[in-house]
Parts: C-alpha cells; structure tokens; sequence
C-alpha cells in the first residue's frame, strides 16, 4: 500500500510466491544497475541505464513516490528470489487520480519462461487494487513487441478502444492494453460484520459445493463445521473483501492451534502456536457465489501468507474441502491426508489436510520504505 500524509509516502513489501518485491531505492541501484545491462530486454524499445551514477540518480528521484505536483504516485519494487536473494528485475506502477494504474516490469532474460514474470506481476496487481483501490490498469508496448502482449493478456489485459488510445496519448506503433478491476477492498473483520458473514458462509458452502458435494454432505458440512471463529476477529486475523455492494468474500489465517470450524465447532483452550515450530493456519476462506472466479481467493490468500510472514512464521497448513483444493494447489499447498468428518445424520463428508512451505520468505517482515519532503 502507498500511503500519503503531507509529504510522506510508503511502499509495503510484498511477498509473492518464491519471491520478495522490495520497494525500491537508490541503494538497489548497483545491483540493478548489473540486471539492467541485459541487452535481450531492449530487443523492442528503450536502452540500458548510461551508468550507474545515472540509475543510482533516477531512483533516488523514484524514492519521493510522487510527481512534483502531487497528482501521480509512483510505486516501484525490485524483485528478488527468496531462494538465491538475487535481483531478477522490477514491477512499477504509476497511480493516477481516477484510479487508473500504468504498470510496467522487467526481467533479467536468464529467468524469463519460469513463472516470475506472472507472480511478481500479479502480486503488485493485488497491491494495487485492494489497497490502492486502483479499478483500470493500462499497459503500453510496442507492437513489435509479441512477448509482453501475450503475457499480459494471459493475465486478463485487453486491447484498448481508439479513444482510450488518444486519452492516454498511446503512439500508433504501440499497443494498448488495459484490465478493469471490479474495485474491491480488503480490511480486517469486525465484530459487527458476523451476520453477515455467516449469511454469506452459507451461501458460498452450499451453492460452491455443487459437483464436489452431495446436497445431504454440503447441508451438513454448512451447518456444522463452516462458521464465523470469533477468535480469528478478536485477533485481528480475519478479513473481509468488500465492495460497493458489501462483503463478498472472507478468510483469514490463524497463530492459534485449531485448523478449521466455526464457533459451534470448537470447545475448549485454542493455545498460541511456536513459530519457529509450527505452521500458521489458513481458515475458512469464503466466497459469494455470485463472484466466484474473480480472484478474491488469490487475494486473501496474498495478504494472509504476508501476514503469517510478517508475523515469523515458516509454513502454512490447512484443511481443505473439495471444492477449495484447485485454490489451494494453485496457492503452491500439498495433501498430506485424506480423511473423512463424521457428521450428525451420520454423513461422512471427504475432506483434505494441506501443506505449504515458507522457506525462504520467513525473514521478509512487512515492512515500509518512507520518502522525506519532496
């Protein structure tokens, strides 16, 4: 997030998939200044940096985070493998005042074809529109250039209208592309939003289940494991995505020992975990049905393993239903266990115990970078 108060601005870390995007700073330069040089980058428009007296200058320029005038942001982050610490490359964005983010990014072309691209992106994109409640994205490129267009258009970007060409000043031997964000935003859950959350878990276990559930198993399932853990809100873990219309999706993660299960699941203590030693729990990931497939699982799922990060942990773990397993394979878990919840009826409902380690990332805290007077 890029916040502003007078003439102040920070850039929170972001933690991505094997990677760490740090905000970016003048002491990046050298290192940069070394990915920069990779010729393959400029096959199709720009130059490498004149020297590194000349990068080390611009990016303590980027480091005010705002024009002169105070109407654009500029949020840039470094990409760094958590495995190696190596820079890879940069993601920057530059936000508008109607809410329209201008991105861009590099890769040093010894790590192109492997995923980075894609979750380094991605990452700055839910930065960007949970927290800087960005709702268009724009990206400009040579036409030339075949390689970016159809990465971004993987990621959802689309061709640009004529007259969003001309608003945006895009050259004819440049294409434009563009992706509307629905604008949602993501806060911590308060005790006032339990109605509607639980109106909302119902929905998302009985409807989603569809195809993974029997209706008996899904019925049962809702009724007596998916529900609020008030817990989770009194310590500040759990999360609601909302927008214009109200929340539309929830989920948090845990440092406490339970793995899954509303409050009419629980009885007893819920102890703190050791980090050094055990895994954060993800728990009870919801969304309306009438928005699924639009990414908020990603999201949530973004900010949770920040926050477990942030918060010294070194692996997440779960337990899955059916219908979360593809989000939660796709968020890089494993299944280390089948087993079955024995249900009042009695119905068995198949559940799954997931895995996933933070190896690498554990030492990236959320942190901020701030910018003196401009």
């Amino acid at each position: 997030m890029a916040e502003r108060a007078g003439a102040l601005i920070a850039v929170r870390m972001l933690v991505a998939d094997g990677l760490v995007l740090e905000p970016q700073t003048a002491a990046h330069a050298p290192e940069m200044f070394r990915v920069l040089r990779d010729p393959a980058i400029y096959e199709h428009e720009n130059a490498p940096p004149r020297s590194l007296e000349w990068l080390t200058e611009r990016y303590a320029r980027l480091e005010t985070r705002a024009s002169a005038d105070g109407r654009e942001r500029w949020l840039n982050w470094v990409i760094r493998l958590s495995s190696s610490a190596e820079l890879i490359g940069y993601v920057q964005a530059t936000v508008h005042p109607d809410g329209r983010a201008a991105i861009a990014y590099e890769l040093a072309s010894a790590h192109w074809g492997r995923g980075y691209a894609r979750r380094a992106v991605q990452a700055m994109i839910d930065e960007l529109v949970l927290h800087d409640r960005v709702t268009r994205l724009t990206a400009v490129g040579k036409r030339a250039n075949l390689r970016s267009r159809r990465f971004l258009e993987k990621l959802g970007f689309m061709e640009g209208r004529d007259a969003l060409r001309a608003a945006y000043e895009v050259e004819t031997d440049e294409w434009l592309l563009l992706r509307d964000e629905q604008g949602f935003h993501l806060r911590v859950a308060t005790p006032d939003d339990i109605a509607q959350l639980q109106a909302l878990i119902a929905r998302s276990g009985n409807e989603l289940s569809a195809g993974f559930y029997t209706p008996e198993q899904a019925a049962a399932i809702t009724t007596h494991i998916f529900g609020v853990d008030t817990q989770l809100i009194a310590d500040r873990t759990y999360f609601a995505v909302e927008d214009d219309a109200g929340i539309v999706a929830c989920g948090g993660w845990s440092k406490r020992r339970t793995l899954f299960g509303g409050d009419q699941a629980k009885s007893g203590p819920d102890p703190l975990l050791d980090p050094a030693t055990e895994p954060a729990r993800i728990r009870a990931f919801f969304v309306d049905p009438a928005m699924a497939r639009r990414g908020l699982g990603r999201l949530l799922m973004t900010h949770c393993t920040r926050q477990a990060v942030a918060a010294g942990f070194r692996s997440l773990a779960l337990v899955s239903t059916m219908p979360g397993e593809p989000l939660y394979r796709a968020s890089g878990f494993t299944v280390t266990e089948r087993f079955e919840l024995s249900l009042p009826g009695p119905i068995q409902v198949p559940v799954a115990r997931m895995v996933k380690p933070l190896s690498g990332v554990a030492t990236a805290r959320e942190e901020t970078l701030e910018s003196g007077p401009e």
